[in-house]
């Protein structure tokens, strides 16, 4: 009995699987594309307010040679999982980006409040798990700020677990019955 619950339990674990994916740079996207756009598997969608795409940083104090999403004059960016459902966000690398004065914005993450510097600084989020979206915003500025490095997690469970399930369920019935009749 006890080498059938392991056995389950082992197909059960194979089975399931949590895709963890990092967005690095927004290397799929062109840079000067406007939201809306799909990257690693997210959906960036700007409010229309002001200018929300994936850019080069090359030459802002947010540089590090790769695209980044950058959000500006007031716009604020909404986050979905392409094709819906769940996800967290573990992290992301964040800071002001072109055309600022500012040595300093507060953004909100999801309703938590942040503050941006010059250059990136990494920013890591116990709150952001198991959301359908995710909403990063900052007041009116006269600037940019820049997102990159994105760690973000699903954790589906997959075909295979529930067929898994119902085989182990089979196995116990049929050994309690094997049981019963001897």
């Amino acid at each position: 009995m006890k080498k059938i619950l392991l056995l389950g339990l082992s197909l059960l674990i194979l089975s399931t699987s949590v895709n963890a994916s990092i967005i690095t740079g927004f290397d799929d996207v062109s840079s000067g594309t406007f939201a809306p756009f799909t990257s690693n598997g997210l959906d960036f969608a700007s409010n229309g307010v002001g200018i929300t795409g994936a850019w080069n940083t090359t030459g802002t104090p947010s540089d590090n040679g790769t695209n980044a999403l950058i959000v500006g004059f007031g716009d604020s960016v909404t986050i979905t999982r392409n094709g819906g459902g769940l996800f967290s966000v573990n992290s992301f690398d964040a800071g002001l980006s072109w055309y600022t004065a500012l040595s300093s914005l507060a953004i909100s993450v999801g309703g938590e409040i942040i503050s941006l510097g010059l250059g990136y600084s990494t920013y890591t989020f116990s709150s952001l798990t198991n959301i359908s979206s995710l909403t990063i915003a900052a007041g009116p500025s006269d600037g940019y700020f820049a997102i990159d490095n994105i760690e973000w997690t699903s954790s589906d469970v997959p075909i295979p677990a529930p067929i898994a399930l119902i085989g182990l369920g089979l196995i116990l019935i049929s050994y309690n019955q094997r049981k019963k009749a001897a």
